[in-house]
């Protein structure tokens, strides 16, 4: 997943973000979409997922940045350590999946 992916889908999610944390002036846009681009770079690094629709990943992603915005970054692993776990281990075994597919010689 590139930087430009996670940027696009960052303006694509900013008005759900916003609406879940109440934030109807658009001052601070700037600001939410780093937090929630630091956010997703951060879960797709720590869980390996890649697919930016899952719905825990979006979860995660919106809450990750809502703890930053609310400068409590540090709490955030040790909350939420079970839904982050259970992500990389899904996105482990579908990558397990991948590998283990027979090479068929075709591209």
């Amino acid at each position: 997943m590139t930087l430009e992916e996670i940027k696009t889908w960052v303006d694509n999610k900013l008005s759900a973000f916003k609406l879940r944390m109440r934030i109807g002036s658009n001052a601070e846009d700037k600001n939410l979409r780093q937090m929630l681009t630091s956010s997703a770079t951060t879960l797709i690094r720590l869980t390996g997922a890649r697919d930016l629709d899952d719905p825990t990943l979006v979860s995660l992603i919106f809450d990750r940045a809502r703890y930053e915005y609310n400068d409590a970054l540090d709490e955030f692993v040790g909350n939420y350590h079970e839904e982050i776990n259970m992500l990389y281990v899904q996105y482990g075994l579908e990558g397990d999946a991948d590998d283990n597919k027979p090479e068929t010689g075709q591209e």
